[in-house]
């Protein structure tokens, strides 16, 4: 599907492509990526990127347990958030 192409483009790039990275926030992981169908460009693209982010231990914890046995960069935790000092309702 589309969403393979930046992995695609990266891959015929080689050393001249831009950092690709792979932004997993749940379903691409627990669901989307294990359906047959998407299973294996999914993980392809994933496995391209330079870097891999999830917004929590445990979607790290899913994410590292669906990537083993390939080549892929480790996954770093980099949590959502607000700071609520700064984005608060008004009185």
């Amino acid at each position: 599907g589309i969403f393979a192409m930046p992995a695609v483009v990266a891959q015929m790039l080689g050393a001249s492509a831009p950092a690709l990275l792979a932004s997993l926030h749940g379903t691409d992981v627990t669901h989307v990526g294990r359906l047959p169908a998407y299973q294996a460009p999914t993980r392809f693209c994933v496995a391209a990127a330079d870097a891999i982010v999830v917004p929590s231990g445990h979607l790290g914890e899913l994410a590292r347990q669906w990537l083993t046995g390939l080549s892929a960069p480790p996954v770093q935790v980099l949590p959502n958030f607000v700071d609520t000092d700064r984005f608060a309702p008004p009185e």
